[in-house]
């Protein structure tokens, strides 16, 4: 008697299981197939922004994460630091915030500061990739969990460093000689 009330306890985990893994696959905008192939690639609801190939990329490093957030709650920002003779301007610390839908920082930042042209230029593009959109996906590479100073208090921020911006108008990513799959295109020098 034992014996047949494992078997069926075990019946009904596995039953179980197989059921979480569709609803929650399906939650997704991304099929629950594609979702397995790449279980590190996206952090939540995409809401139909991505495809698999931008799931599959992996130019920027296996350790990238997308993660979607309400196009509301995104800052773009930039704050000058130096004259720059490289630049020949001033360079930048130029970052995106984003409060997720836990209410948590997300601070995506540059590999290094930008020029100041580059960053009014940059943010004009953002904005206009997300306007009239709901969602925006944000591809990063997760730098750690910090309490820092936002908005005025103490808070726990999350930093990422950025590689991609998307939403259903269009897509940017960082190294302009590739699009948002991580195939390499050609760079048009004006």
């Amino acid at each position: 008697m034992n014996y047949m009330k494992k078997l069926i306890a075990n019946k009904l985990k596995f039953v179980t299981l197989i059921f979480l893994y569709f609803i929650v696959g399906n939650a997704y905008g991304i099929d629950p197939s594609i979702s397995a192939k790449y279980p590190f690639a996206l952090a939540n609801d995409d809401h139909d922004i991505l495809t698999e190939a931008e799931l599959a990329d992996t130019s920027h490093g296996t350790g990238t994460i997308w993660k979607c957030y309400r196009t509301d709650n995104v800052t773009i920002t930039y704050r000058v630091m130096e004259y720059s003779k490289e630049h020949g301007e001033d360079v930048a610390n130029f970052n995106i915030y984003v409060i997720d839908e836990n209410g948590i920082v997300n601070q995506y930042g540059m590999r290094r500061g930008m020029g100041v042209s580059y960053c009014k230029e940059t943010s004009k593009i953002w904005k206009k990739l997300m306007a009239n959109q709901e969602y925006v996906c944000i591809n990063g590479d997760n730098v750690g969990t910090a309490n820092e100073l936002y908005n005025g208090k103490t808070q726990q921020v999350i930093g990422w460093v950025f590689n991609k911006f998307k939403t259903k108008n269009g897509c940017v990513n960082f190294f302009a000689s590739r699009d948002c799959t991580g195939k390499e295109i050609p760079v048009v020098f004006k």
